[in-house]
């Protein structure tokens, strides 16, 4: 006969420690003696085997399961997969607020957020054993709108699951429980540990064990409404039990408080304190640490930073989101290719990738190099079409390369070539053709990337959780494909898997573990733990206690109406934050660290949470004396701190220390502009280079005059130097890609006025303003592919606002034209090519002007901006040039005497204003504008290139701030 016996006393009473005692008594009897232990996780398995295998020395016959591993083993197969179930129940709430008997749902149908929380709901029903026709009725009684629908949704999926004879996951217990009612060689002894609830259905297997075998359960009723719960129907449904219970033992752990700077310093004093423990204590092992928090995975990137730079083992608890891993984005970026339109930059990403075999293809180290080469240079930067001429452009450069004599050069080309045909053929083939189902695509993408011969590499050296990471994507496949074959499946568009694909792997499922590590974990992951040192962090408000956020169908209302209709339901499964707290704080047998920031990632205060000791806490300080490094960054960063009291200890093992700490000044002081040497910028003894930039038959533009001005370096580098930077496909359109769609987008719209001689006015705007909205969409939209850059599905819904914007510029030009006078539209990209007056020798403007309007000897020059306004400050003080000299040259071409010239902006918010030359005060800056000319082509003659930014900091989108002395990118750059 069996018997059920319930240990019970609270937090380190003693409890594990009993069952221990029982299982060691019954291994010294019998070394072979069958003894079964069912634990919540495999992490309170690791620890139970650890002190009885210390206790008795040998346990042979021992099995420690999880008790949901146990489950599913004796259900013997019998209940779906969860992603089956959590699918079929989809399907089910589908159809029910389709039809209507779920409709109060319906307005939110379509939110991932409703999903879960019906789900939450229909398992805890379902694990709780509750009959759909009771939960109707008393939902009925409750008069709750949102119950009434769950339940109907609960019916119809039970009714679902009977139809088709299948069962839900959570019915694995009763499962077992039926099975194991007549099955022999049950093990002798049970042990039943670290739990703090049992559903119903579990309470059902530990009882069906309990009628054939000694079963002891551990249990502390003290510790929440859940556990006395537990034990009070647990005991009821095994009908007698015999109690044992603990009395309360006076704790021996001691308790601390520390106050950090902010989240990060936080995270590195919790890590230096535990290697320092490691380092005192030589028995303790870093398994016998844990570290934890309200919500750890919050906080688990920077752990896992933090304590790899102390070369501390991590283990944490909280799961990863495989779409944020290294490998997740890669695979997702290899299925959005098609959807970035086969740029050649996401292109060389996957191909330079670490991950991928690249032998498959016959890809060698700089074939990639070649590939960006030969793309940017042909401008063949996205689409397969675009992709197959760089096969060909490869091709021809290495016939050249042959004839040329650089037969090595010519050789690598062809593997470029190869390499690239290749692997654009096997992506067309897997990333192409007709829809499939998501289990088609699934089975496609892992024979191609995880099959025999498969993309993935095995291995990759550094990135140890490949394997990890290779098999949660391969459970994500498989979990599509069992769903096809379970409900048949509709055709996807590649664009809709790859969505699905993401929207599972961005689940926290994927756990990267170090055996006998530190644990790293949440605070409700922690009941039934035991560790030497814990350390308990975040202790702030808004952190720990957590504001409850989420909604729960089946919340304490809910429930508390549901038993006033005579429907009883388990506690709610979460903890509140006291329970938390008691559980946390009562891990440790030698010390509990408590920590907490005082700042929060923008800089703000952030009060102490009230379970923290704020009057005995300590100020960890930032600053970390050398003794006290844990690590070699630590060590380096306050060596260096330093420098200037004296300090001339440096890291072992680092060469390069002296070197280091002898540049840095240097550094300091080559990028000052108070540090120029004597003849920096001089080309005076340069006769043929300067000759070559300004002789007679050098044509200057605003652009090139305006250069000078800005920096005499930029316009040596870009004119003198002739470099330029490297075209790149842009991640996104920069400011100047969308000016240029802009000005292409109203050359279409006033092409039409300027050929028939008609003016931009009110009269005409609307006829204007129905051509951009016609055909500047399709510009517009075209963009991406015309200009070779990415988010192509934001920049298309940016469109709306740009033609809203659109439409009130032409207005306002019309406006502004109807003051003027102006009666024809003269010129769109009106081309200037004329020598600027009363300059000797002649000196020659070339360029384009957005557009000319003429009237009765007037002409107006307009300049159209789509990015930050010119202020008139900045013609007057002579730093923009380009409308003067536009004004200028188009008094000579048109022989008009009133010049109005002005900028146009896209954005409504701008301050806008004219030049007119009516003003004297205007003619003269437009005067102005040919003696500044003359006065950089005479500097230029000179030779003076010194390196005099007129703008401070240097403008960002230089081209040559990677080669200038004085680069504002420079850490320690100092303006002087």
């Amino acid at each position: 006969m069996g018997e059920l016996v319930m240990v019970c006393g609270p937090a380190g009473s003693g409890k594990t420690g009993r069952l221990v005692d029982h299982a060691a008594r019954r291994y010294q009897d019998d070394r072979f003696a069958p003894t079964l232990v069912l634990v919540p996780t495999a992490r309170h398995g690791d620890q139970f085997r650890r002190r009885l295998v210390a206790a008795c020395g040998v346990a042979l016959s021992l099995d420690v399961s999880t008790l949901a591993q146990y489950a599913r083993l004796h259900a013997a197969g019998r209940t779906l997969s969860r992603d089956v179930a959590a699918d079929l129940l989809r399907r089910v709430a589908k159809d029910r607020i389709d039809s209507g008997e779920a409709s109060r749902f319906a307005p939110i149908a379509d939110k991932p957020g409703l999903h879960a929380l019906i789900a939450e709901a229909v398992t805890e029903l379902v694990a709780a054993d509750i009959e759909p026709a009771a939960f109707a009725g008393a939902a009925a009684a409750t008069e709750s709108a949102d119950l009434v629908a769950l339940a109907d949704i609960y019916a119809a999926y039970r009714r679902d699951l009977a139809k088709r004879g299948w069962h839900d996951p959570a019915e694995a217990p009763s499962l077992a429980a039926e099975a194991i009612a007549g099955a022999p060689g049950l093990p002798g002894l049970v042990l039943v540990d670290s739990f703090e609830f049992l559903n119903p259905r579990e309470q059902s297997l530990i009882a069906a064990l309990a009628d054939h075998t000694r079963v002891l359960v551990a249990i502390d009723r003290g510790a929440s409404e859940r556990a006395r719960w537990t034990a009070a129907r647990l005991g009821a449904l095994a009908g007698v039990a015999t109690v044992e219970e603990l009395p309360e033992t006076d704790g021996i752990a001691t308790t601390s408080a520390h106050r950090a700077f902010d989240a990060e310093v936080q995270l590195r004093g919790i890590a230096r304190a535990i290697k320092q423990r490691l380092g005192e204590e030589e028995a303790l092992r870093p398994s016998d640490v844990a570290v934890a928090f309200r919500q750890a995975s919050q906080h688990l990137a920077l752990a896992r930073r933090v304590f790899a730079e102390y070369e501390l083992p991590f283990d944490p608890a909280a799961g990863e989101r495989l779409a944020s891993r290294p490998f997740g984005t890669w695979v997702l970026a290899l299925l959005r290719l098609p959807e970035h339109d086969w740029r050649l930059a996401r292109l060389a990403e996957l191909l330079r990738s670490a991950f991928l075999d690249r032998s498959r293809w016959g890809i060698e180290g700089d074939t990639v190099d070649h590939l960006l080469r030969v793309g940017r240079r042909q401008h063949l930067l996205s689409g397969l079409e675009r992709l197959e001429r760089l096969r060909g452009a490869l091709a021809d450069e290495a016939v050249r390369a042959a004839g040329a004599g650089r037969a090595g050069y010519a050789v690598r080309l062809r593997a470029a070539h190869d390499g690239l045909e290749q692997a654009t053929e096997a992506l067309s083939d897997l990333l192409g053709g007709e829809a499939r189902t998501a289990g088609e695509w699934a089975q496609a993408l892992d024979d191609a990337l995880l099959g025999p011969g498969g993309l993935v590499r095995a291995s990759v050296e550094g990135y140890e959780s490949l394997e990890v990471e290779a098999a949660a994507l391969r459970a994500d496949l498989d979990a599509l494909r069992a769903i096809d074959e379970r409900f048949g499946g509709t055709p996807l568009t590649l664009e809709a898997f790859a969505a699905e694909l993401e929207r599972r792997m961005q689940r926290p499922a994927v756990l990267l573990r170090e055996a006998g590590g530190v644990l790293f974990a949440p605070m409700h992951t922690l009941h039934g733990l035991r560790f030497a040192h814990v350390f308990l962090g975040g202790l702030a408000e808004g952190e720990f206690p957590a504001p409850r956020r989420a909604a729960r169908l089946l919340d304490r209302e809910a429930r508390e109406r549901l038993g006033e209709a005579g429907l009883a339901l388990p506690p709610e499964p979460r903890s509140t934050e006291d329970e938390l707290w008691r559980s946390a704080s009562t891990r440790a047998d030698g010390a509990t660290s408590l920590w907490r920031p005082r700042f929060d990632d923008a800089g703000r205060p952030v009060p102490a949470s009230w379970y923290f000791d704020e009057e005995e806490a300590a100020d960890e300080s930032a600053e970390v004396e050398p003794h006290d490094a844990a690590s070699q960054r630590e060590l380096a960063v306050t060596l260096s701190a330093r420098w200037q009291r004296g300090e001339r200890r440096r890291p072992a093992d680092l060469a390069a220390w002296p070197v280091v700490r002898t540049a840095a000044p240097i550094e300091q002081q080559r990028s000052s502009f108070a540090n120029a040497g004597r003849h920096e910028g001089d080309l005076t003894s340069a006769g043929s280079a300067r000759e070559r930039l300004v002789g007679p038959e050098v044509r200057w533009s605003a652009t090139r005059i305006e250069s000078y001005r800005t920096c005499a370096f930029q316009f040596f580098a870009s004119y003198g130097l002739r470099l330029y930077e490297v075209e790149d496909e842009l991640v996104e359109a920069d400011a100047a890609t969308r000016g240029t769609v802009i000005h292409d987008i109203m050359e279409a719209v006033l092409g039409p006025l300027a050929e028939a001689g008609r003016p931009l006015v009110p009269t005409t705007a609307d006829e204007a303003i129905r051509r951009m909205r016609e055909h500047g969409q399709e510009l517009w939209l075209d963009a991406p592919r015309k200009y070779h850059f990415g988010r192509a599905a934001l920049w298309r819904l940016d469109w709306k606002d740009t033609a809203d914007n659109l439409e009130r510029l032409i207005r306002r030009e019309a406006e502004w034209n109807e003051t003027f006078g102006t009666t024809a539209v003269h010129g769109i990209e009106a081309r200037v090519d004329v020598a600027l007056p009363g300059i000797e020798p002649e000196l020659r403007l070339r360029g384009n002007i957005d557009r000319v309007d003429v009237g009765p000897d007037l002409a107006q020059i307009v300049d159209y901006k789509s990015g930050r306004a010119i202020t008139r400050r900045s013609v007057e003080r002579g730093e923009r040039l380009q409308l003067q000299l536009y004004a200028l040259a188009s008094r000579e071409q048109l022989a008009v005497e009133r010049l109005i010239a002005r900028y146009a902006y896209l954005d409504p918010r701008a301050n806008e204003w004219a030049l007119d030359s009516a003003d004297p005060a205007d003619a003269a800056l437009i005067e102005d504008a040919a003696r500044h000319a003359e006065v950089v082509r005479s500097s230029v003659a000179a030779g003076d290139f010194r390196v005099n930014p007129q703008v401070t900091p240097c403008p960002r989108y230089c081209d040559f701030k990677h080669i200038c002395r004085v680069n504002q990118f420079t850490r320690w750059k100092q303006w002087s």
